[in-house]
């Protein structure tokens, strides 16, 4: 392949990752697997490798909003091995926010935890708002799954605290994930609770915070199966 076809190429799979994420925050799943499928192929025909990781790392997210884990299992893991490989911490961070979901939905709750715990401390490395506040409302839902409702709450309140700083949209599908999970917690601890935990987490400073958030639950994995 010419080098200016390759470039072409290359171009057209990172148009595709956008455009396939979009479909997916959407909603719009079957349009959305299309695109990323061939920004897949393409990253694979023209040997980059960085584009690869990501579009694996959209694919898989897609699959896990659709709810087939199995396919996004497969997906996240190969995009974090290539992401590793590549040194590509951001790319990393975004992968492991949303294979921390995925684990849990497999039920590896250790390990889930463990995943969303590196996930986070990368993104807070990178210093990227926006992968931070994912990464954060990621975790808040998987400890939430788990019934860890307080530290689901700090969670939350750490990503809504970044979201109005960077003054984000939460997509539709996950705006409707988080309304559920928002609605547990908030049953669970009691408005005041919940209220107080949020306000928390908005105002912690990141390390004790992300000591909080993992050092008890990850014990509690510890003592029971996976």
């Amino acid at each position: 392949m010419l080098g200016r076809e390759c470039d072409e190429r290359r171009s057209l799979a990172w148009s595709l990752i956008g455009l396939g994420s979009e479909a997916a925050s959407r909603g719009d799943f079957a349009a959305a697997h299309a695109m990323l499928e061939e920004s897949t192929a393409i990253a694979e025909e023209v040997g980059d490798r960085w584009c690869l990781a990501w579009s694996l790392c959209s694919l898989g997210d897609a699959a896990r909003a659709n709810g087939s884990f199995t396919e996004a299992l497969a997906k996240l893991e190969r995009a974090a091995f290539i992401g590793r490989e590549m040194g590509d911490a951001l790319g990393l961070a975004r992968t492991l926010s949303s294979l921390g979901e995925v684990l849990h939905g497999v039920g590896n709750t250790r390990r889930a935890l463990e995943t969303h715990r590196e996930g986070l401390e990368l993104a807070v490395k990178v210093g990227n708002r926006s992968t931070m506040a994912a990464s954060f409302a990621a975790s808040a839902r998987t400890l939430a799954s788990q019934g860890n409702m307080e530290r689901a709450a700090l969670s939350f309140g750490a990503a809504y605290a970044i979201r109005k700083l960077i003054h984000f949209v939460v997509p539709p599908v996950e705006a409707a994930n988080e309304k559920r999970a928002l609605s547990s917690v908030k049953r669970q601890l009691g408005p005041s609770g919940f209220t107080i935990a949020m306000a928390r987490g908005s105002e912690m400073a990141l390390e004790p915070l992300l000591a909080e958030l993992f050092n008890s639950a990850l014990q509690r994995s510890n003592a029971a199966p996976t």
